[in-house]
């Protein structure tokens, strides 16, 4: 080594490490990070660039067979990364050595999006080839991925073109005969998984075919672990147990010391199977063993090195192990088993770019936290110790709006980074290409442009590939950005101000949950009851008296208070004693609300606490009068804003935007909204700064005061589009989407979006409604005052009015849109009609409760002067133009 190095011969000295670690790769599996080290000067030579490309490779290779998934995964990048800019290997050795083994570790780890990217690109690269057999492999990978992440009928039609190019009796048939068993097996055609799985075992154990094709004999192993899990399917689980037997076997003989993860992931199998029969010891045993392959080491109940562990397997050992300690009345470990499954999963949510592969582990991960406070209500109920009630809170929190947090962490660490970083200058222009791709994509999906579309989309999906390759890099510079920073919930409630109560809830798939909560700790915990009968009944009372208009009230409003105070009496609040006429009793003063799924939709303020009926609206008991009501995402996610809040802590600059449709041009594509003008002008007598309207409140004069101001109102037309529910906000000159807020750098103190629906959207199990309010907290706006349902312009135009009157006396948020609604039920002129909760409650606050601080002089500033001229000149030109046709009306 020294005289090759001596004589700086890179390539000889690369190969010669290359060649120590294939004599003993289970002892010298490390070897190549060692290498890559030692490496004194960079690869230049085209050989030299081949050589430093097969080191990458084998040290994703060797990491991997010894079940450090994450490590193969880096090494794996790297090779890609390094190929892409030195192409010194030829299309079917970067094909073999890099894009297969990367695009299945991605799908190892449940990374879909980046899997499936990865895969597409070496199927296309496949094809360009004329290459018919790396066709039929990317092909099965693509099925196996869409299979994982729950696209059934996507994995189907790979599975289904592959058939088509397939060669028959060969080793990749086989594999393609276990995939489609597998996927069909998901969708319960058994009969039909069951035909594919006998073709698989038929084609994989033809000797002649194992002895020529070394991974014959891997995907014989899965195939016979498909057929435990489908002898475990049907109660077979002796039979299922031998099947799981045979799989681990045939890779212990032909790898011994190395392919843990596939053992692992039998073990695993095998656990379950035993646990189903009620075979706890052994099962345990397995469980153990399936995490002990992955850290060896580790001991039974695992260890906070073992729960930093990002991998599937060791979550559902976990899992697995937790589940039997239930089954035997052993809550208090299982407890503790749970803990540790949820810290993996914590760990391994981290590593996924992806926003749907991040939605999709968070449902799996809500399944683990649902059975792990169903086990601390147990034992709550029977020794009615407070802790337990706390470590169940502690587990809501670890899936509430955790995806949320995320983004919201790395906005707020970005923005303390340094701005004249490379890294970070690099990261800002691939966060501005790949808003464009997506809002451009959204255009033409609404224009069904299918086929630009998907030209888009594969833009996009580029860029967001190149940024994750980015992160890495930012995170081992910049720590706090790829860091939970997670608060256990004791310490979250500490931090509560002293007053203010929390109401929690958790939406399981089986129960659902409420904790009462302040500052000293858990209050009160108890189950609501079956989660589907309380799901269905706040559903259809959503949608008869609030998603369709004002008409169901109007016609019938005893029938809307006698339902109201039903959902009262079933999620409010919670633990107080119901007296003889059915009222709840309360304790009066501040509540914060964190609600989760479909209670997210709940007009909370607008439920009568008594069920004693009257006529006159105005006299109707509802919550609003007993408490002042808030809400937040999650307590992890109000403390980071609360932070937020504290730093600003500035005088107020106002920016409006108020866009009434009314102009040529405009009326003719979207309904006009006329009292617009007069919301503007009941804020401009409370309110200073700047007003854009019309024309002038364009989507460039938006970008350009969003970092600047303290205070952004936006009255315009806001849409749910398509049946993506794509959330849009339309200014003078186009729509803005999702993407065009999320890049925006520094946020306002408090955003006020006079719009309809700008508090709702599609609905995500564990992370709530995924709304334009959600996206102006994840960039760091400090509170949001948003709207569930279509807002009646005149009513919105007098609340918001009073809100900036009662924000500009007292600086509270809350309290003061609390006040304007209570002013507006309590005044003579408005007509009972008018008072019912359809026209008043839409708008909500949810955020921090920092006070909004007010210049006590009036007029507009010098400075606001500067911001007015920059943005009539640059940002009226705006940025584009589109808009969508919608049926005309009087709501927003």
């Amino acid at each position: 080594m020294d005289s090759l190095k001596k004589a700086d011969n890179l390539e000889a000295w690369i190969y010669s490490w290359i060649d120590a670690l294939l004599e003993d790769p289970s002892a010298r599996f490390e070897w190549p990070a060692q290498a890559r080290a030692e490496a004194w000067r960079q690869p230049v030579t085209r050989d030299e660039q081949g050589a430093w490309f097969y080191l990458l490779a084998n040290d994703g290779y060797y990491q991997l067979q010894h079940g450090n998934i994450i490590q193969s995964l880096q090494a794996y990048e790297e090779a890609y990364r390094f190929y892409q800019t030195n192409p010194a290997v030829s299309e079917d050795e970067v094909i073999e050595f890099v894009l297969k083994p990367l695009g299945n570790n991605y799908t190892r780890l449940g990374d879909y999006e980046r899997a499936m990217f990865i895969q597409e690109q070496g199927y296309q690269l496949a094809r360009s080839m004329g290459n018919r057999d790396q066709q039929v492999s990317f092909l099965i990978n693509m099925a196996s991925t869409a299979r994982t992440a729950g696209k059934l009928d996507q994995a189907a039609g790979y599975g289904t073109e592959a058939l088509e190019l397939v060669q028959p009796a060969t080793a990749l048939q086989g594999l393609l005969f276990n995939t489609l068993a597998d996927i069909t097996y998901r969708r319960g055609d058994f009969t039909s998984a069951w035909r594919y799985l006998d073709q698989a075992l038929k084609v994989l154990s033809n000797p002649g075919l194992l002895s020529e094709n070394k991974a014959a004999l891997d995907w014989l192993s899965g195939a016979h672990l498909l057929l435990g899990q489908l002898q475990r399917q049907q109660l077979r689980f002796r039979e299922a147990e031998q099947s799981l037997g045979r799989a681990v076997s045939l890779l212990e003989r032909r790898y011994p010391g190395s392919k843990q993860r596939e053992r692992a992931k039998i073990w695993l199998e095998l656990g379950e199977t035993q646990r189903l029969a009620s075979r706890y010891s052994q099962a345990k045993q397995s469980f153990d063993l399936s995490i002990a392959l992955l850290v060896p080491g580790t001991d039974s109940t695992g260890s906070s090195a073992v729960a930093a562990y990002a991998d599937n397997t060791i979550m559902d050992a976990f899992t697995g192990k937790a589940r039997i300690a239930v089954q035997l009345g052993q809550d208090e470990e299982a407890l503790g088993l749970y803990h540790r499954a949820l810290e993996v999963s914590e760990a391994l949510r981290l590593r996924f770019a992806g926003l749907e592969s991040k939605q999709e582990h968070q449902r799996f991960s809500l399944a683990i936290a649902e059975e792990a406070i169903a086990a601390a209500f147990r034992l709550y109920q029977s020794t009615g110790q407070g802790h337990y009630a706390l470590k169940a809170l502690d587990f809501a929190e670890w899936n509430k709006a955790r995806i949320l947090a995320d983004e919201l962490r790395w906005n707020l660490h970005r923005d303390e980074a340094a701005d004249q970083d490379s890294l970070i200058r690099k990261e800002d222009e691939l966060l501005q290409v790949l808003a464009y791709y997506e809002t451009e994509r959204i255009q033409a999906f609404l224009a069904g442009r299918a086929s630009e579309e998907r030209r888009l989309k594969q833009a996009a999906d580029r860029t967001r590939y190149d940024l994750s390759l980015l992160r890495p890099a930012l995170n081992q510079k910049y720590p706090l950005l790829s860091s939970s920073d997670r608060q256990e919930a004791g310490s979250a409630l500490a931090l509560l101000p002293p007053g203010m109560e929390v109401w929690e809830y958790f939406t399981g798939n089986e129960h659902w949950y409420f904790f009462r909560a302040d500052s000293t700790g858990v209050l009160e915990f108890r189950s609501l009851g079956a989660a589907a009968e309380l799901g269905r009944e706040i559903t259809d009372f959503l949608e008869r008296y609030f998603h369709h208009g004002p008409q169901a009230m109007y016609n019938d409003p005893e029938g809307y208070y006698a339902a109201a105070h039903q959902i009262y009496r079933l999620l409010l609040p919670a633990g107080r004693d119901h007296g003889a006429d059915g009222a709840v009793h309360l304790n009066t003063g501040r509540k914060m609300i964190i609600p989760d799924g479909i209670i997210g939709k709940v007009p909370f303020e607008a439920l009568p606490v008594q069920p004693a009926y009257s006529p006159a609206v105005s006299q109707w008991p509802f919550l609003i009068r007993e408490v002042v009501i808030s809400r937040a995402y999650s307590l992890d996610v109000w403390n980071s804003l609360q932070a937020t809040g504290v730093t600003r802590n500035k005088e107020a600059q106002f920016a409006g935007f108020f866009v009434p449709f009314d102009e040529a041009g405009q009326a003719s594509t979207l309904a006009s909204l006329p009292a617009v003008r007069l919301e503007m002008d009941r804020v401009r007598e409370h309110v200073d700064g700047v007003f854009f309207q019309e024309g002038e409140a364009s989507s460039g004069a938006f970008f350009e005061v969003f970092g600047t101001t303290t205070i952004l109102h936006l009255s315009t037309h806001a849409f749910l589009l398509g049946e993506n529910q794509i959330p849009a906000l339309q200014f003078a000159d186009r729509q803005v989407y999702i993407p065009d807020i999320y890049l925006q750098g520094g946020a306002p103190e408090l955003v006020v979006l006079s719009a309809c629906q700008t508090g709702i959207g599609p609905l995500v199990e564990g992370e709530g409604v995924l709304s334009l309010a959600r996206e102006f907290a994840a960039v760091g706006a400090g509170g949001i005052v948003a709207g569930l349902w279509n807002l009646n312009d005149e009513t919105a135009a007098e609340l918001t009015g009073a809100f900036y009157r009662n924000l500009r006396a007292g600086g509270d948020k809350a309290l003061a849109l609390h006040t304007a609604k209570l002013d507006w039920l309590d005044n003579p002129g408005v007509s009972e009609s008018m008072k019912l909760p359809y026209h008043w409650a839409a708008l909500v606050y949810s955020g921090n409760n920092q006070p909004v601080h007010f210049r006590p002089d009036r007029g507009v500033s010098g400075r606001w002067m500067a911001v007015i001229l920059l943005v009539l000149v640059g940002g009226a030109a705006g940025i584009g133009y589109f808009v969508y046709r919608l049926p005309r009306g009087q709501r927003r």
